[in-house]
């Protein structure tokens, strides 16, 4: 696993290696005193959603709808180098988040990823490259429930097997601050949280700006402080991305989106 900050050497880690085995992990790209604020942030932010469900008893406990919403630790993560240089570079234009969650397991529990799956069950055009980060809050080990990957399935059409995918598939552990980029065609999985304390990391994924985000960004962030955003995380959001209302706006403000 390489273990360089330099942009351009992770850069060239991601491209010699992402496409044959569908994931890689990068050391150390967020330090401890952002990661300890996004680890907070992220609990408490499910526990606000798990009270408006009512319940912890429900297949999305652990992940937030869309982390943005929330501000704070999760908007300065955006204004990190790495996040939009990395992806712009490995996908080949400038990216807009799909998505920007969490997925945390509690204490002696599994989540919903602890089924076999793929984060993504349509490659448009079969060759154009996403991207998703997974940020570790936690040190990750055997206990505490990291993923497992079938290195090289993010290549193929049909899910495998259970019996071939637990004889097969990697455990990929870690140290809080970590990073790992995968495809979001590769089959992987989350495993129980044996420990008693919480399994913590945010999930990013990227889409290219011609393609449709989960959620209609604009009004999830009406509440939210973004003023402190640069431009850069305004395009990230997809907030320098939206069609034209009118003749007028698209004259006057036209802004294409590659």
């Amino acid at each position: 696993m390489a273990k360089t900050k330099n942009i351009k050497e992770i850069s060239s880690t991601l491209e010699r290696e992402l496409p044959t085995s569908g994931v890689v992990r990068i050391s150390g790209l967020v330090g401890d005193e952002l990661v300890n604020r996004l680890r907070e942030q992220s609990l408490s932010s499910i526990e606000i959603e798990s009270q408006k469900m009512g319940t912890t008893d429900y297949d999305g406990f652990g992940r937030l709808l869309f982390a943005p919403v929330y501000g704070g630790a999760f908007l300065e993560l955006l204004e990190l180098d790495f996040i939009s240089e990395l992806s712009k570079t490995y996908m080949g234009s400038d990216p807009i988040l799909y998505t920007m969650t969490t997925s945390c397991v509690a204490p002696n529990q599994s989540n919903y990823t602890a089924k076999v799956h793929r984060d993504n069950n349509i490659r448009p055009a079969g060759c154009v490259r996403l991207l998703i980060m997974q940020i570790l809050l936690d040190d990750f080990n055997e206990e505490n429930g990291s993923p497992m990957f079938l290195k090289g399935s993010h290549k193929e059409e049909t899910e495998p097997s259970n019996k071939r995918f637990d004889a097969e598939a990697q455990m990929i552990t870690g140290k809080k601050g970590d990073v790992i980029f995968f495809d979001p065609w590769i089959w992987h999985r989350s495993t129980k949280n044996q420990s008693n304390q919480w399994r913590s990391c945010v999930l990013i994924g990227f889409v290219h700006p011609w393609m449709k985000q989960r959620f209609d960004v604009k009004p999830m962030l009406e509440a939210t402080d973004i003023s402190g955003c640069s431009d850069r995380t305004m395009g990230l959001l997809g907030l320098n991305n939206i069609p034209p209302k009118s003749w007028d706006e698209f004259y006057s403000n036209n802004k294409p989106i590659y």
